[in-house]
């Protein structure tokens, strides 16, 4: 096998590694705090900064609004996509200085590419109602991966170990 065939099964075993992590953490408290108050609340506070007067609040995993809110379900929660970064940080040949480095900086710059996407979708189902589905399904996931790999080519030039 190639070194690069080798590199792709150490990626997408560490991911699956993560992903069942993940799904073994689905209905803990783990899952409540991420979710339900750092990713719907955080969204929360954003559309009462956006939208003063609207009355919005949380309810578990979902945004209350008069006129219509949110559900976050599973896959919703950005989680998926740091899943993919986080293996990828770790299978890629970086000094451990720049995966914890990557890991930090990565880990708030998905989570703000999720709240940010979630706001756009929030006011896309209240506001145009008909550009929901494409952006949920198809827009917004797109741009938060080529983010993220954007995100990744930078981090792959810094540091004194760049990438060859």
């Amino acid at each position: 096998m190639t070194k690069t065939g080798r590199s792709v099964c150490w990626f997408l075993g560490v991911f699956l590694l993560l992903q069942q992590a993940w799904e073994m953490a689905r209905a803990t408290w783990i899952e409540q705090w991420l979710i339900g108050q750092l990713t719907v609340g955080s969204l929360v506070q954003g559309i009462r900064w956006i939208s003063p007067d609207l009355d919005v609040t949380r309810d578990g995993f979902r945004v209350v609004a008069p006129g219509g809110g949110l559900q976050v379900l599973p896959g919703c929660d950005g989680m998926e996509v740091w899943l993919l970064m986080t293996a990828a940080l770790l299978t890629f040949g970086f000094t451990w200085r720049q995966r914890w480095m990557g890991l930090l900086a990565g880990s708030v710059w998905v989570f703000a590419l999720n709240q940010v996407r979630l706001l756009v979708l929030f006011y896309a189902f209240r506001l145009a109602p008909s550009w929901f589905g494409t952006l949920h399904v198809l827009v917004a996931p797109l741009l938060l991966i080529v983010a993220v790999l954007g995100f990744f080519v930078v981090l792959m030039r810094w540091g004194p170990n760049r990438a060859a």
